[in-house]
C-alpha cells in the first residue's frame, strides 16, 4: 500500500513538511496543505501559528478523505478538509495529542491523555512556558521507554528545540 501510494504521488511526513513550511505564507494556509497534501501513511500532525489561537491537530490518513482537525476553540478550521472537530473539551487554551486520536478514549494499558490533561491544567495558561511544558512531557506516564524524541516550538519566538529522549531513559534506568 506504501508503495502504491508513493506510485500515486504521495509523499512523506519530512517532506511534506519542508514543503508545507517553505511555501505557507499564513497558518490557514500551512493548515490547508498540512490537511490536503497526499501522505504514504497516517500521522498526526501538531500546527501552531504565531497569533493567539492559531493551534491544531490535524488527524491524518494516506488520503485526506477522513481528516479530522482539532483547532483550539478560537480557530476553526476555514475550510471543510474532513470531519468536523469535536466538541471542546477541558482544554481551551491547549491540545494533548499522544498515539490515539483525539476523539476517541485512550487504552487502559497506555493513557498518556488524561495525566497531561491534568498536568497542563494545574499549570494554568497564565503560567505555561517551555521549562512548565518539559515537565509535563518528561513525567511518567507522559514519558515512557517508547518515547522517541521531544520536540518544543514557539512559533511567535522562533524558537525550536529537539531531544532524543530514549538516551536520557537509558541514562535513567542505568543511574
Amino acid at each position: 500500500q506504501f508503495v502504491a501510494a508513493a506510485a500515486a504521488g504521495a509523499s512523506v511526513f519530512p517532506f511534506i513538511t519542508r514543503h508545507v513550511l517553505n511555501s505557507s505564507t499564513s497558518y490557514t494556509d500551512a493548515l490547508s496543505k498540512f490537511s490536503t497534501i497526499p501522505m504514504i501513511s497516517t500521522g498526526y500532525i501538531i500546527l501552531s501559528g504565531i497569533y493567539p489561537g492559531e493551534g491544531a491537530v490535524i488527524t491524518r490518513n494516506a488520503s485526506s478523505e477522513g481528516t479530522n482537525i482539532w483547532s483550539l476553540p478560537s480557530s476553526p478550521p476555514p475550510f471543510n478538509a474532513g470531519s468536523a472537530s469535536a466538541a471542546p473539551t477541558s482544554q481551551s487554551w491547549f491540545r494533548v495529542e499522544t498515539n490515539y486520536d483525539h476523539d476517541s478514549p485512550p487504552p487502559a494499558t497506555d493513557d498518556r491523555r488524561d495525566p497531561a490533561v491534568r498536568a497542563m491544567e494545574a499549570i494554568g495558561r497564565d503560567n505555561i512556558s517551555l521549562a512548565a511544558l518539559w515537565e509535563v512531557l518528561s513525567s511518567p506516564p507522559v514519558f515512557n521507554k517508547h518515547t522517541i524524541h521531544t520536540d518544543l516550538l514557539v512559533s511567535a519566538w522562533g524558537e525550536y528545540r529537539s531531544y532524543k529522549r530514549h538516551v536520557i531513559l537509558d541514562q535513567q534506568q542505568n543511574a
